[in-house]
């Protein structure tokens, strides 16, 4: 699965109702500012800004152009993200649209890439780390720039640039 959502469903107070993500969302031009594809010495990767939202609207906007940013990938390659989540407030229903893109990624045949998470709480960083432990396709950065630098230092090792 993309764990950084991972970090969303553990550090939610409590579980989405049924159905909490069925209501369609609509994406507004200037959310597209907060999902955008970076390319860095050959490699590309999807930068999801969640920094400073507050709004819960706004995130599951957001995260309904990080689902399309990534199914425009090939599904047989990795695609590496950079997740901001920096002063940002987790909801209930934030977590279930997180457990949503996943289940919606795995449908649509896209396997677990790096994912370089930026920022959060200290619980949210603890999670992270945590799971980092076991799997060395998520870790915590200070910044974007570190954050990219360690995606393709990790990619370089694993990956032809796309």
């Amino acid at each position: 699965q993309f764990y950084f959502t991972l970090v969303l469903l553990l550090v939610s107070s409590a579980a989405a109702p049924a159905g909490a993500c069925k209501m369609p969302v609509k994406i507004e031009a200037n959310m597209q500012k907060r999902v955008s594809k970076i390319e860095h010495h050959g490699y590309h990767f999807i930068l999801a800004d969640f920094s400073g939202i507050q709004d819960e609207a706004e995130y599951l906007r957001t995260f309904d152009i990080v689902e399309q940013e990534v199914l425009k990938f090939p599904k047989d390659g990795l695609v590496p993200m950079i997740v901001d989540i920096s002063n940002s407030k987790m909801t209930p229903s934030i977590s279930a649209r997180g457990r949503l893109l996943v289940r919606n990624l795995k449908a649509a045949g896209y396997q677990d890439s790096l994912t370089a998470i930026i920022g959060g709480s200290n619980l949210q960083k603890a999670v992270v780390s945590a799971i980092s432990a076991f799997r060395s396709d998520i870790f915590l950065a200070g910044t974007r720039e570190e954050g990219i630098a360690q995606l393709v230092a990790c990619l370089k090792k694993t990956a032809p640039k796309k």
